[in-house]
This record gives C-alpha cells, structure tokens and sequence, in this order.
C-alpha cells in the first residue's frame, strides 16, 4: 500500500491519503457497548430511537473528521465558531439522546465530542469544553440514579 513517497494514509506531498478517514472509524469501536445495549433493547422504542440516535452521532462524527481532513487538504484548517457550536451541539444532544435510550454504556459518546472540540476549536476554547465534559462525565455516575460513578470516562475524555 506504500507508493514511492506516499502511502494511501498519506500523500507524496504530505497530506492526507484516500484512506485516512479509516483512522476515525477504528476508534469507533469504543461505541460497541452502547451497540450492544440498544440492539438488547430493539424490542422496544426507546432501543429503537436509541440505535437510531447513536447511527446519527457516529455519522456525524465521521462527517465531521471527513470535513477537517478535507479543509486540510485544502489549506484552510480553520472552522467558524458558528460551525464548530452548531457540530459540538449536534453531537452532545446525540450523544445525550443515546446515553438515555439505551443507558450509561451511551457516556462513551463523550469522547468522542471531547475529540471534535480538539478538532475544531482553538486551544483554550478545546480545553475549556475538554474540561467541562470531563466533569460532567464524572457526574453523570454520581447523579444519575442506577447509574454506577466510572472514573475512567473522565481519564478518558
């Protein structure tokens, strides 16, 4: 798969290859769980609405990995505020949308937002969301009855 001075991950003149979109869906198998719950609760509509909304958020999340490699490869790597606030919110209410359907295994959705804001935001401004879903991610154990505290989805966001 290498050509000379390039492979299919990246160009002869540095940029992404045709391939490299392939590198955001490997790590969607972190969303397996939340899978797994919808497709035991398919019976009923909440399952139902619940894999619905988590094919919704995996889509945009590979929408927008696909949109940032692109501008890339253009050259222009910068996104609106408005752009990144539109994307940002989509994928929280979808996340937040799964994470009630189909249960606590839906938290997973909130790395993945905490990657679009590295992505798309400027470094405070990521940090700043970063941190905030950090903390909500640890809350959410706490205060969600039935849900168990699990300390490792902040160490991962």
């Amino acid at each position: 798969m290498v050509s000379e001075g390039g492979s299919v991950w990246t160009r002869r003149d540095g940029k992404p290859g045709r391939l490299g979109i392939l590198f955001a869906c490997v790590w969607l198998v972190f969303l397996v769980t939340p899978l797994q719950d919808g497709w035991r609760q398919r019976d009923s509509w909440h399952g139902r609405l619940g894999l619905l909304t988590l094919a919704a958020f995996v889509a945009t999340y590979v929408m927008s990995f696909a949109l940032t490699r692109q501008r890339r490869m253009r050259g222009d790597q910068v996104h609106t505020p408005v752009q990144a606030a539109a994307l940002l919110a989509a994928l929280t209410v979808l996340g937040a949308m799964t994470s009630a359907l189909v249960g606590q295994s839906g938290t997973a959705t909130v790395v993945y937002v905490a990657v679009t804001a590295v992505m798309w935001l400027p470094g405070s401004s990521a940090l700043a969301v970063v941190t905030v879903l950090a903390v909500a991610a640890d809350l959410s154990g706490r205060v969600v009855p039935g849900w168990q505290h699990d300390s490792s989805l902040s160490f991962a966001v």
